[in-house]
């Protein structure tokens, strides 16, 4: 049911040189792990140079566009059935979206029944909940 997720490689294989070479797995080590991925995928460091001279050039559409945490086709999906109605109503803020909201792949909004309300916002409408947030839903699909 889960898939390997190929933008994970650089990070996987940090993490599994720190086990061959025993290091403790402590909070402290992130940061180092951070620098290791970028050195090792300078792919890292071309983007953000890019980024900053597009920004230098107020070309703040391309930035928007081309920034991304984590790349990957997903979606913005509520979970929280009032506030998708405000959203629908040309309502809401875009802090409360932030916690009411989760991020699910593009391609398995049909399959998860997953509704537009406006564009690229949309609804989730299975089943939700803190522990194991959307994949309650997912789960039970399976069943």
């Amino acid at each position: 049911m889960l898939k390997e997720n190929t933008q994970l490689n650089t990070s996987r294989d940090v993490l599994r040189d720190f086990f061959l070479q025993n290091k403790e797995i402590v909070p402290e080590l992130s940061t180092y792990a951070m620098d290791e991925e970028i050195v090792r995928d300078d792919s890292c460091l071309r983007t953000i140079q890019s980024l900053m001279t597009q920004e230098a050039a107020m070309q703040f559409q391309n930035v928007a566009k081309e920034f991304k945490v984590i790349d990957s086709d997903t979606v913005t999906a509520v979970v929280d059935e009032s506030f998708a109605k405000e959203i629908a109503h040309g309502k809401g803020d875009w802090k409360v979206l932030q916690k009411k909201s989760i991020s699910i792949p593009r391609n398995k909004i049909k399959q998860w029944n997953v509704k537009e309300i406006v564009e690229d916002i949309f609804q989730w409408t299975l089943a939700y909940d803190e522990f194991l947030g959307y994949m309650r839903g997912v789960l039970e699909q399976y069943k």
